[in-house]
């Protein structure tokens, strides 16, 4: 089946392509390369004005990439050091507990799945990779998130059936130097994953850890 192109998507990525090689860009320029009207041009990059992936001067008519770019860039650089890194130790926690475990990197006030390693049992938890979730919310994970913008970093965290009914997770930091890289979770039913089970999934996680340090 042939897929299908989404005309605007793909010119609002021919300005961001554009803007990477030509910083400080004018609406001028941008239309001519592209060979957009100036009115077609202007709605598609106040649009991703809006979004924070373009930046317009305070004082002058010149566009150039926003932060939220700078911010992708680096979860996707982050990604391929970090699941080299955690890859292993996903695999170790998922054997141990049956349950689905997981790998999220913070962008901005908000995470994202990057790897997971599946539980083989037909009830579980499967988050899609790539899903974005807000750190301020119920989750075993945007706890770990929230408590080191507060400087109270937790070892461990739990979502006990807040987020969804039947659902049990547990969440720890992945650190190197001190830094808080990413959030490891693990989660499943709650009939399965207790209390007791979390806590040995705790125990195990921090062995693991001094194992591969």
């Amino acid at each position: 089946m042939e897929k299908k192109f989404i005309q605007s998507l793909g010119r609002g990525m021919d300005i961001l392509e554009y803007l990477s090689i030509n910083p400080k860009a004018k609406l001028q320029d941008i239309s001519n390369f592209l060979n957009l009207n100036k009115s077609t041009l202007h709605s598609l990059i106040s649009t991703l004005e809006q979004l924070g992936y373009v930046e317009k001067g305070d004082k002058s008519p010149n566009y150039s990439l926003g932060v939220k770019v700078f911010q992708l860039g680096k979860v996707y650089e982050k990604d391929f050091l970090i699941k080299k890194m955690i890859n292993p130790i996903l695999k170790e926690l998922s054997e141990f507990s049956s349950e689905t475990t997981y790998l999220t990197l913070q962008i901005g006030k908000s995470y994202i799945y990057v790897d997971k390693y599946e539980s083989l049992n037909n009830l579980k938890i499967s988050p899609e990779l790539g899903t974005e979730e807000n750190i301020y919310s119920n989750s075993a994970i945007g706890k770990i998130y929230e408590s080191f913008f507060c400087e109270n970093c937790l070892q461990y965290s739990l979502d006990l059936e807040e987020v969804e009914v039947g659902m049990n997770c547990i969440a720890f930091p992945f650190l190197k130097n001190n830094r808080l890289l990413g959030v490891i979770g693990i989660g499943g039913p709650s009939s399965r994953l207790t209390l007791e089970k979390m806590m040995q999934c705790k125990d195990k996680y921090y062995e693991i850890l001094s194992r591969v340090k």
